[in-house]
């Protein structure tokens, strides 16, 4: 158990070198701070509220409890204005509660600027700082979660939730309300660019590809980083264009290059249900590589092809610029005009997990895009 005050206010500057000196401390013993739920203040002298108490338990305690958490249910405060709800009270708890926002945001900003760093670059240092915040993370992902209102705490029952929820949205069948055939026309693609995106890519462009992916990422289920490419790339340079030319060549990936694994990143600060997670996968570098260069072929087409109205991800544009003119159209929505003006607003829920690839197969044949190429699209996102 801690007494010390990891928090600095205004009133504390003068402390700020025993604060310091303590979360280095943390940092350097490799200690962890088990968290805290429910009142976030323990003491009060009728002038200030902090949290004294805290738990820190180290590498060995977390292996063996790994659940750990400090939880309050009730405070003297809450009990306090409970028992007397007066207006002095309750500018008093406001004003704490202010307090409290400030002082939480200065420790997540210290504790922020402490650990922001790629995992291949502090990794390579092997302190224990970096370990056991890799270690505090991954329990405080585990260690409870809601389904419908019944609250899940057993690591089993966790990945089972995990496992089912995630299967269910990512391969539920979505139904297709539009026929094969849409009534409007895309701009012609060029034949030029029709050819040159199903050619084979250079030496050149293999190479640009690679090195344009960040040496600092995650490595997927073979554990080879795009760093090890950058370094032995003289070594492999021979064996990633032949795997880059067989498969522009039509010849189906190999099961190993497919491979994902996925991770759940949160969306909030404390998720409680899986929606509050977003899901990414992590593919190997060569799966990266291919993906790449597809969407470089691709993006050469896009142009004749994506209406001036789109913005998002298209070079040279701003997906900035369709929120300035929608705050203008609002602003505008009150002026008296002859007709009545209508806002519609959709909320387009998990858009990309739960988009059919076959909708988009149909829609970019539509477009023109020649069978090959989207027989290599194909080939790049079906199972093995």
């Amino acid at each position: 158990m801690s007494s010390c005050i990891l928090m600095k206010t205004k009133e504390e500057t003068r402390r700020t070198g025993y604060v310091d000196d303590f979360n280095d401390m943390m940092g350097d013993t490799g200690l962890l701070d088990a968290g805290f739920e429910g009142e976030p203040f323990t003491w009060s002298n009728k002038r200030f509220w902090r949290r004294l108490d805290r738990v820190l338990y180290s590498k060995e305690w977390a292996e063996t409890f790994n659940n750990t958490r400090a939880r309050q249910v009730a405070s003297k405060a809450e009990k306090k204005f409970d028992r007397d709800p007066s207006e002095a009270n309750l500018i008093a708890l406001n004003r704490s509660n202010a307090e409290l926002v400030h002082a939480l945001s200065l420790e997540a900003e210290y504790w922020k600027q402490k650990s922001n760093c790629k995992w291949l670059e502090a990794g390579e240092r092997n302190t224990k700082f970096f370990h056991s915040l890799v270690k505090k993370k991954i329990l405080k992902l585990t260690h409870r979660i809601m389904e419908g209102n019944q609250e899940i705490t057993s690591p089993d029952q966790i990945r089972d939730s995990t496992a089912s929820h995630f299967e269910n949205l990512l391969s539920r069948n979505v139904a297709q309300r539009c026929s094969p055939i849409f009534p409007f026309q895309f701009a012609e693609m060029p034949d030029e660019v029709r050819h040159t995106i199903c050619t084979i890519p250079s030496e050149y462009e293999v190479k640009e590809v690679v090195f344009s992916i960040d040496k600092d990422n995650v490595a997927g289920p073979d554990g080879f980083s795009s760093a090890l490419y950058h370094a032995f790339w003289d070594f492999i340079a021979r064996d990633v264009d032949d795997a880059v030319r067989d498969f522009f060549s039509s010849t189906p990936m190999p099961r190993s290059f497919k491979a994902t694994t996925i991770v759940l990143i949160p969306k909030v600060d404390s998720p409680q249900i899986w929606n509050e997670f977003r899901p990414i996968s992590l593919c190997n570098v060569t799966n990266k590589i291919l993906s790449k260069l597809l969407y470089r072929k691709i993006s050469q087409a896009l142009p004749n092809l994506i209406s001036p109205a789109q913005s998002g991800f298209m070079p040279g544009r701003l997906i900035s610029d369709n929120i300035l003119m929608a705050q203008e159209m609002i602003h505008h929505l009150d002026l008296r005009y002859k007709n009545s003006n209508l806002v519609i607003k959709l909320d387009m829920w998990k858009a990309y997990d739960r988009v059919s690839w076959n909708f988009l197969i149909t829609i970019m044949q539509q477009m023109g895009f020649p069978p090959r190429f989207l027989n290599l699209i194909k080939h790049a996102i079906q199972k093995c």
